[in-house]
């Protein structure tokens, strides 16, 4: 099974046991957008009567909720006690007052619609013939292709993170590691230097007198 399908099997399951409190985290994250659509559709359904808590990364998949909180991640180069070494609650209301609040919450919607937006019209732009049956792909093979990419995306960013973050928390033996680098730069260059003169005391050795 590939992501998008393990996915909808567990939201299955979920919506079978009929539970009273429903945590949802990250539901419809492997999805693709048609499928997303389909699912969130179900969701809207099966949240109404029961206490429904959901964690998403994707705005539009809570728009409809009743209170969203916007949680601000810790900042891990932050003085500890301090209130930025810890996550905290930004923002909370609904989305239309979170919008009108035109704070992170806000920002992070519009970044994502415009996100959205570039992905749709590159796709547009790039399927010369949609309507053609030998051009169109599975619908299962586009969605394990789109999670694979949403994955090889993912990990490219959380190792770019990391370097920065493990940058920052080094930031005090920087001019350590400058001279480390510099004394590792002339052990390495030691070898070809003598090597070099080796060969010219041989050449001078056996030149004619």
């Amino acid at each position: 099974l590939s992501g998008g399908q393990k996915q909808r099997v567990a939201i299955a399951r979920a919506i079978i046991k009929d539970p009273k409190v429903l945590l949802l985290d990250e539901a419809t994250s492997a999805l693709d957008r048609g499928s997303e659509v389909v699912v969130q559709e179900a969701l809207k359904n099966v949240m109404r009567g029961r206490t429904v808590l959901s964690i998403a990364h994707r705005l539009v998949t809570i728009q409809d909720a009743d209170c969203i909180y916007y949680i601000q991640p810790r900042d891990p180069c932050a003085s500890p006690g301090s209130p930025e070494a810890f996550s905290h609650i930004l923002e909370h209301g609904t989305h239309q007052q979170l919008m009108d609040l035109d704070g992170a919450y806000a920002a992070m919607v519009r970044t994502q619609n415009q996100a959205a937006e570039r992905k749709a019209s590159a796709g547009t732009t790039t399927g010369t013939d949609a309507a053609s049956p030998t051009l169109r792909a599975p619908a299962g093979f586009l969605s394990e292709r789109e999670g694979l990419l949403d994955a090889e995306r993912e990990d490219r960013m959380k190792g770019s993170k990391g370097f920065k973050r493990t940058a920052k928390y080094n930031h005090p033996e920087w001019p350590w590691i400058v001279v480390g680098v510099l004394a590792a730069a002339a052990a390495g260059t030691a070898y070809p230097v003598y090597a070099i003169l080796f060969a010219e005391v041989l050449e001078l050795f056996y030149a004619p007198v």
